[in-house]
């Protein structure tokens, strides 16, 4: 009897277990997916800095080219001032959009991991499960 007492035991024990693994499972999940969420706003955030900063940046490229169409060399100065700057902006946009994907797939990956950790925990659980209930079938004979 102190056997399937002990059987009995282990049994809830496991199920306690496999309960608050996965509770902890279903946590690291949900800050995963809070994680994926803020870097998009953050990524959308900086699209629109971005969008701003080139609309800015076209009125004061169209007032250079207004205020330098009387010099030649003003006007080539003001084309590579301008080449420059969509340059870097194209670079940081870029930048921004590789950041933004690294964090995505690093998110990702990492639910697929906890996935693959909750069903081995759960097979696990159900594993010992069953063979606690064959110990305590046996004993029960």
């Amino acid at each position: 009897m102190d056997k399937l007492e002990d059987l009995e035991s282990t049994l809830k024990d496991t199920k306690e277990t496999f309960e608050m693994a996965k509770q902890n499972w279903a946590k690291e999940e949900a800050v995963l997916k809070q994680r994926l969420e803020f870097s998009q706003f953050q990524l959308e955030e900086e699209k629109k800095k971005f969008d701003e900063n080139k609309k800015s940046h076209e009125a004061m490229l169209k007032s250079l080219q207004t205020s330098n169409r009387e010099s030649v060399i003003g006007r080539e100065e003001a084309q590579q001032r301008i080449n420059d700057m969509e340059q870097k902006f194209v670079e940081e946009r870029k930048l921004l959009d590789e950041q933004h994907n690294e964090a995505r797939n690093r998110l990702a990956h990492d639910l697929e991991n906890l996935k693959k950790k909750y069903n081995e925990i759960e097979l696990d659980q159900k594993l010992k499960e069953g063979e606690l209930e064959k110990d305590i079938s046996h004993l029960k004979e």
